[in-house]
């Protein structure tokens, strides 16, 4: 499923303020020129490859 990972690993009160924040920003556009494939292997994420996209 693709999707945008706006924060990780922070305390549960930075999350609720960047949640509040994003929350009337939605839906949102943006333009992208490439996406990063990340893999699990069981244990970590790692960056796998990245694809660039056409305009």
């Amino acid at each position: 499923m693709p999707h945008l990972t706006v924060a990780d690993g922070q305390d549960d009160a930075v999350l609720d303020e960047i949640e509040a924040g994003l929350l009337s920003k939605h839906p949102f556009t943006s333009r992208v020129s490439s996406v990063d494939l990340m893999v699990h292997d069981g244990a970590k994420w790692q960056e796998g490859d990245s694809f660039a996209l056409l305009e």
